[in-house]
């Protein structure tokens, strides 16, 4: 998944979201970042099984929901 207009860093490039996290979750497994460069933000999701799945961008504050 791409995210455009976004930065995951700061000025001096300390991060400022936590790209590579396991779950102890049912069928999400991993968060993997890949990518953070031009204002696009690149991560993958990592699951334990293909099911359907629905991207939401939601406002105030501005983040993105993803059902699994």
């Amino acid at each position: 998944m791409q995210v455009q207009g976004a930065q995951a860093h700061r000025e001096g490039g300390e991060p400022t979201v936590m790209l590579d996290r396991a779950f102890a979750l049912p069928n999400v497994m991993a968060l993997r970042g890949a990518g953070d460069f031009e204002a696009v933000v690149t991560m993958g999701i990592g699951l334990a099984k293909r099911i359907p799945f629905h991207v939401h961008r939601l406002t105030n504050p501005g983040r993105i929901a993803i059902d699994v």
